[in-house]
């Protein structure tokens, strides 16, 4: 994924030592610079005249945020029209802080004073921003800084991403749905309909060689536990695979679901769990038409700098933890243990499902949700342990991938906010960089 850039401005006082502001300046550049952040241009900003001229300089900058550098008492004449001027650009406002000198004194240049004097002024005008504060002899706040910085590029990269649903509205589940235009509005996603015949049109025209080729590596790379597949099921799970990632090509797609209940297993020959497992590591997957888990896989993708993301769903409540699982399908960078599948077999549906075990670990997890008309975001973190034996209904052993989730938070507050069944889940905590990219889309944040 590509580096974090950034606009750096310096804010400062000519009624200062004219020299007092650019190294300040510089050493939280250098520092970010090594942190992994692109800057893209830096200006110093020390009255009015400058303000005006540097708010012009940026215009064309393509950057992910502007970070402000309060390096001193500042003039709010110069600085005010600079950071109001583009609100669509994440604001991330950092003042620095005094050093102590030799004879014991603390040097102080009052940026302590400077960055008080134009925090409220921007609250009053609705500018969303950050403000990160810089204890006196200490360095550049690096942690403080970087989840903004993470946040401020997923908002950029969200900006056209395309997701795309094959089939619409899977067992009428009302939880997966979303009001596309506000949506667009919020989070300037673009969401594709296609239709299961498109799918159907599409892995007919896959040259039998490819199709071929793919069961070939189906057959050589995942172990079988029990019944082996029929070479016709091995098939079309293949040439579905194949059209789909026709389709994923063609409409430029970073997420896809998949109408896979009564679509897949009704109508089509083949259970979409294999198929989304395929494409998982590429094209980011969740089942049954899940609108607002592609969106969720999209912001955790960016976050964390190009993770995969994928999903789970809830099946078991513990006094602090929750069984998450998800019934065949899972990305095979997050197994260990090597690749197994099986065939499975219940009252109505059969085909070929991923059995792999999952990896553990720290994990965040988030489900966006809508509420009143306003998108609001559940994040929860936790640690991925060993899960016990088990099974769904109507299934066999091995059981699902899975792991079992010990919350960091309380059972009862994750119950009182659990907006859905699926979760959207990366590895690692992001939970801070999440709520930050939430602060910058205005989007509401409950966190367990």
């Amino acid at each position: 994924m590509r580096n974090i850039r950034a606009t750096v401005v310096g804010l400062g006082f000519k009624g200062y030592s004219d020299d007092a502001v650019g190294p300040i300046v510089k050493r939280v550049q250098d520092d970010l610079a090594s942190a992994g952040v692109e800057i893209t241009s830096s200006h110093i900003v020390m009255d009015y005249d400058d303000g005006l001229a540097v708010t012009s300089a940026i215009r064309a900058d393509d950057s992910d945020l502007l970070l402000s550098v309060v390096a001193s008492w500042c003039d709010a004449r110069g600085a005010m029209p600079l950071l109001t001027a583009y609100p669509e650009r994440p604001l991330l406002l950092y003042s620095t802080g005094g050093r102590t000198r030799e004879d014991g004194a603390l040097w102080s240049p009052a940026a302590g004073a400077g960055a008080p004097a134009l925090l409220e002024p921007l609250r009053a005008g609705g500018r969303r921003f950050r403000y990160v504060y810089e204890k006196p002899d200490e360095g550049t706040r690096i942690d403080e800084l970087m989840p903004f910085c993470r946040a401020a590029r997923a908002a950029s990269l969200l900006r056209g991403t395309r997701l795309g649903t094959v089939g619409y509205g899977d067992m009428g589940l009302y939880t997966t749905a979303v009001d596309t235009a506000a949506l667009r509005r919020l989070l300037h996603l673009e969401i594709v309909y296609l239709d299961l015949m498109e799918l159907e049109t599409q892995a007919r025209a896959v040259p039998q060689k490819k199709v071929e080729e793919l069961v070939s590596k189906l057959t050589q790379q995942w172990s079988i536990v029990g019944p082996k597949p029929s070479r016709e099921d091995l098939t079309q799970v293949a040439r579905m695979t194949l059209g789909l990632r026709e389709l994923i090509a063609e409409h430029k797609l970073t997420t896809v679901s998949l109408k896979c209940v009564e679509g897949f297993m009704s109508c089509m020959r083949c259970a979409a769990c294999m198929v989304g497992t395929l494409v998982g590591d590429e094209t980011f997957y969740v089942c049954e038409n899940d609108v607002p888990g592609m969106v969720g896989h999209a912001m955790l993708h960016y976050l964390s700098g190009g993770e995969t993301a994928s999903f789970v769903e809830s099946y078991e409540f513990w006094d602090d933890r929750v069984l998450f699982g998800v019934c065949g399908f899972v990305p095979p960078s997050m197994t260990r243990g090597g690749k197994r599948a099986k065939v499975f077999k219940t009252a109505r549906f059969d085909g070929l499902m991923a059995v792999p075990e999952m990896k553990l670990g720290r994990v965040t997890l988030c489900r966006p949700f809508w509420r009143e008309g306003r998108m609001r975001m559940h994040i929860v973190t936790g640690e991925a342990v060993e899960p016990r034996s088990w099974v769904e209904i109507g299934f066999e052993l091995p059981k699902h991938p899975s792991f079992e989730l010990v919350l960091d938070g309380a059972m009862k507050h994750f119950l009182d906010h659990v907006p859905s069944q699926h979760y959207s889940f990366v590895y690692g905590n992001h939970a801070d960089a999440l709520a930050e990219l939430c602060s910058i889309l205005g989007v509401e944040v409950v966190r367990t």
